[in-house]
Parts: structure tokens; C-alpha cells; sequence
């Protein structure tokens, strides 16, 4: 990838400031709060990343524009200070090949340029020659989602903080920048393609594989030391053992079905019991006939000794009457 820098120009509320970069080195010297980590975080700021909103920059900085050569290209990229989504880049090939546009940060459904560019990321890697390479988000999940490596992955190695800048320059105790760094070197390196991620993915299947399988294994030696096996021999001597258990025991229940009476059924004494509950059903029902009939003679008595009473009552009555 082919990427030169040639000069920044800063708007400010005040005067435009304008930064040359030579050809080869430039080194940016002063005293402390003249803007020379301004001047990086600008330039990366074209390059679609966030500005650090410091009190300067909030109260002074308008807008900032990049004169740069990608590949082939000379390329502006200007973005004010209130445009959060996108950069303005007009670029001439000298070819004929020229234009402009506002190309979002993060890509859309619609691509901006001839080609699969959806964003700013990708047309910097167009403009350079460069087809941008695809990279799953999580190495170990082969379901995963399949993203492009953006050129903010590469910017990482391209301006180094002052507070990280002695401690690691791959990122490699990040959780976040681990991953992407091993794909940012592969891609440098020439040693990243579609089939090696196929290969990748591919290994991190194998591997939990694997330790599915040692889980597995562990498991088995665990339930087979409740039964004091250690051996796949012993398992089998249990077993055998086992098997002859079972035989004895079948064959004794066939001596045993062979010795049993024909006549004798296991029901007969059940039968017998249900003749004899039955029985005895019947003669208490024939009691509860008998009592209801009793029943109903002493009903009829009773009506009649009251019926006779009333009489004896009546007659006592009409002598009395009689007698007077």
C-alpha cells in the first residue's frame, strides 16, 4: 500500500494553518501545548477516526483537509468539525478517473464506488490497489459474522499514543485490538487469504473437537473408578461376568416355569376369594332386603297405632258430650 501524506490544512475560527510533510521524514518539535499531537490526531481525524475534543479544539478548530497520494490518486479528504459520519474526498488519477464525494464511516447498503466500496475504509484500499480482506469476528465461532479489516485497524500501528508507546506495539494485551492486530500483520505480511481464514476456522473447529472429546474421556474414567475399573480389559472381565449372571438366572427361571403345575393359575386363589366376597355380598344384600321390609311394616303399625289413638280420642270425646 502506497500512502503519502503531503499537507494538512487547519481551519480555524481565527486563520487556516497549514502543515507541509516532506517526502520522506518530517519531524514536528516544540514546546508543550503548540499542537504537535493535534497535528497526528487531525490528520487521523480525516482518515475517519474521532477527535479528542479538547477546549482548544472545541473553541477554535472548524474543519481540517488532507492533501495525500493513495496509490495512484491524489486524494483530498476534508471533514469540519460537526460532520460525525462522514468525509468529503475528491480525488484525480490523472487519467481521467476523478471526482468527489461524501464517503460514509461505516459502510451502507449502496455502494459509493465502481466496485464493492462501501465506505471510506474501502475506497482508501481501491485508491491504493489494494482488495480489502475479510475477517471473522470472533476466531473460535465458525458462525460467526464475516467483516472487512478496516484501514482504522491499520491506522493503529501508524500513530502510537504516548501512553501505549513503550509498553506494547502489537496491542497484544488488548482483548479487542489482539485479534485484528494478528490480522493487520498477516495482511502486511502477505500471509493472509481467504483460505488460511478457511484454515483458521477450520483448526478452532478441531480444537474444541478435541477438548469436547478429552471432556468426553474424563467422564468415562470418572464413572468407570466408582466401579474400581481402570482398564478396558477389567470392563470387559465385569462384563463377561455379568453376562453369566444373567444366564444363571434365566436358566433357573425356566427350571422353575418348567416344575409349576399346568392347572395351577396364579389367579385361581384370586378367584376363589372373589367367589367368597361375592357371597357374601349376596347375603348381605338379602339382610338389607329383609330390614327394608321390616322397615315398612313397622312404618304401617306406627301409622295405625296413631290413627287408632285419634279414635280412642275422638270416641272418649263424643261419650263425654253424650254423658252431660
Amino acid at each position: 500500500m502506497k500512502i503519502r501524506i503531503h499537507r494538512l490544512h487547519v481551519v480555524t475560527s481565527r486563520k487556516t494553518e497549514t502543515v507541509d510533510f516532506e517526502s520522506d521524514v518530517t519531524f514536528i518539535h516544540g514546546p508543550v501545548s503548540m499542537g504537535k499531537s493535534t497535528t497526528a490526531r487531525l490528520i487521523d481525524y480525516c482518515f475517519g477516526g474521532e477527535l479528542v475534543r479538547t477546549p482548544a479544539v472545541r473553541s477554535e478548530f472548524v474543519a481540517a483537509q488532507l492533501s495525500a497520494t493513495l496509490g495512484t490518486f491524489d486524494v483530498e479528504l476534508e471533514r469540519s468539525a460537526d460532520d460525525g459520519n462522514s468525509v468529503r474526498v475528491t480525488w484525480d488519477d490523472g487519467k481521467g478517473d476523478k471526482g468527489a464525494l461524501n464517503a460514509p464511516i461505516d459502510a451502507g447498503k449502496d455502494p459509493i464506488y465502481p466496485g464493492e466500496v462501501f465506505n471510506l475504509s474501502d475506497l482508501i484500499f481501491t485508491f491504493c490497489g489494494v482488495q480489502p480482506v475479510k475477517v471473522r469476528t470472533r476466531k473460535s465461532d465458525p458462525d460467526s459474522p464475516v467483516v472487512r479489516l478496516s484501514i482504522r485497524d491499520m491506522l493503529w500501528y501508524c500513530h502510537l499514543r504516548g501512553e501505549v508507546i513503550d509498553s506494547s506495539f502489537f496491542s497484544m494485551e488488548h482483548p479487542f485490538k489482539q485479534q485484528k492486530s494478528r490480522d493487520v500483520m498477516r495482511f502486511v505480511t502477505g500471509l493472509y487469504s481467504d483460505r488460511l481464514n478457511e484454515l483458521d476456522t477450520q483448526m478452532a473447529e478441531n480444537v474444541q473437537i478435541q477438548r469436547t472429546k478429552r471432556e468426553a474421556v474424563a467422564q468415562i474414567r470418572d464413572f468407570m473408578s466408582q466401579f474400581k475399573l481402570a482398564t478396558e480389559a477389567e470392563f470387559d472381565q465385569q462384563r463377561v461376568a455379568l453376562v453369566k449372571e444373567l444366564e444363571a438366572a434365566q436358566n433357573e427361571k425356566t427350571s422353575l416355569e418348567q416344575r409349576h403345575h399346568s392347572i395351577t393359575h396364579a389367579l385361581d386363589p384370586i378367584r376363589a376369594e372373589l367367589r367368597s366376597i361375592s357371597a357374601q355380598s349376596g347375603e348381605a344384600e338379602t339382610a338389607i332386603e329383609a330390614l327394608d321390609v321390616r322397615i315398612q311394616q313397622q312404618q304401617a303399625l306406627r301409622s295405625e297405632l296413631i290413627t287408632s289413638k285419634i279414635k280412642a280420642a275422638r270416641a272418649t270425646q263424643a261419650g263425654n258430650l253424650l254423658l252431660n
